[in-house]
């Protein structure tokens, strides 16, 4: 699909929240978490691999990173593909000391060196293998409500004011627009930060190819059949939250934020959804068993009923042009009563920033606010769009992306 142009009809075509998609839990057997965080550095070292649709789910030996794709799409992707998917591209990421990734765009990237046009994947997903580093976080993934426009060769907006932010739990699973630009924060967590990533294609990206048995080999990785693999049990894991649960189903147990209560009526949403938040707890997502809407059935013939998601909080900042400073993503989740510590520490939220520019912080800013009284958990702030630096200033300041 090429954003910019003509909306691809085989592509997912979601507004805002649903586009950031959904965040699921314990969806792969511990075993294969273990076995996949113990290889991630090898396969980080790696070039990223393909999938066909063919292979995934198959009975037979694989690499673990493989094993896991079977178990996710049978679990959680086959209720959210498209027909015409071919297969799946994946890699692994490993970061250490709180380092983060510029933002960017998942695509077919030897196709946009010959083309100069971006061709994005149907969803993109993340599996987290590791998670928080008490009493720290790791850095978020954030995806924003921005597109590449391949007619003017630029992303719009240039400051987009929505995003989604997901702290890594170890098993847990995001999946989202593979046409929004998304990135990672830098936090003050000194622990590892290894990922899963895998991006679910209409097509096989150019220059992509899939792993043999003696590549596998030469980085000792090992192929074999494993435990809880596809359809073996038939069951649909549970998501954490969905940013925004299907219209037919009925939402209870939950609050919204008392300057959200107002905006909760169909004229106040306009498309924009930005009035559906509830300050709901890792805690509470924890002992409510949710399964993704829609939901029907298995390869193995049985069948599950389709249970909402509760809807994660969406937060919103105070009028930009009343603002007289910056304030950080800490900050922003404290005013809500939300933590990021502790048992009911919150793992993921979306923001409507109407007015402000979410700004990351350098490796740099990180170190020295680490170093300081009150270090931050998310190395970023939101920023009064009157008070952004110019362009010239904080293009110097950007990480390239990896």
């Amino acid at each position: 699909m090429c954003t910019g142009s003509q909306p691809d009809a085989d592509h997912p075509q979601l507004s805002w929240p649903d586009a950031y998609g959904s965040v699921y839990k314990d969806c792969v057997p511990d075993i294969l978490l273990n076995h996949i965080l113990q290889e991630a550095p090898a396969v980080a070292s790696c070039p990223n691999y393909w999938t066909p649709k063919s292979r995934i789910g198959a009975h037979g030996p694989c690499t673990a990173c493989e094993a896991a794709i079977g178990v996710l799409y049978d679990r959680v992707m086959r209720h959210q593909l498209p027909d015409n998917w071919a297969g799946a591209e994946w890699w692994v990421q490993v970061y250490a000391q709180g380092k983060g990734l510029a933002f960017h765009f998942d695509k077919d990237e030897h196709l946009f060196k010959q083309e100069q046009r971006m061709h994005h994947p149907l969803l993109s997903s993340i599996l987290y293998l590791t998670g928080p580093t008490f009493p720290k976080r790791l850095g978020p993934t954030v995806i924003v409500e921005q597109r590449f426009d391949n007619g003017q060769m630029r992303a719009l907006p240039e400051d987009p004011q929505r995003c989604a932010v997901v702290y890594p739990r170890r098993g847990a699973f995001a999946v989202f627009d593979g046409g929004l630009g998304h990135g990672v924060l830098g936090s003050a967590a000194p622990g590892l930060r290894a990922t899963l990533l895998i991006n679910w294609w209409a097509h096989q990206p150019q220059d992509v190819s899939t792993i043999t048995a003696a590549e596998a080999a030469k980085r000792s990785l090992q192929i074999q059949s494993w435990p809880g693999t596809p359809s073996m049990d038939g069951s649909v894991s549970a998501p954490i939250a969905s940013l925004q649960p299907p219209s037919e189903c009925p939402v209870s147990g939950h609050s919204a934020l008392p300057d959200q209560q107002a905006r909760e009526s169909d004229s106040s949403r306009q498309g924009a959804a930005v009035a559906r938040g509830t300050a709901i707890s890792a805690g509470a997502e924890d002992s409510s068993r949710m399964a993704g809407a829609g939901v029907t059935g298995t390869d193995s013939g049985k069948e599950s009923s389709a249970v909402c998601a509760q809807p994660l909080p969406v937060l919103r900042l105070p009028l930009a042009e009343n603002a007289t400073g910056i304030i950080s993503v800490d900050d922003l989740l404290y005013m809500n009563n939300l933590s990021l510590v502790g048992s009911s520490a919150v793992n993921s939220v979306a923001v409507n920033h109407e007015g402000w520019a979410l700004y990351p912080l350098g490796d740099e800013s990180q170190q020295e606010v680490a170093n300081g009284e009150a270090p931050m958990q998310t190395a970023a702030v939101f920023v009064p769009l009157h008070m952004m630096p110019a362009a010239s200033e904080s293009e110097s300041d950007t990480a390239e992306e990896d």
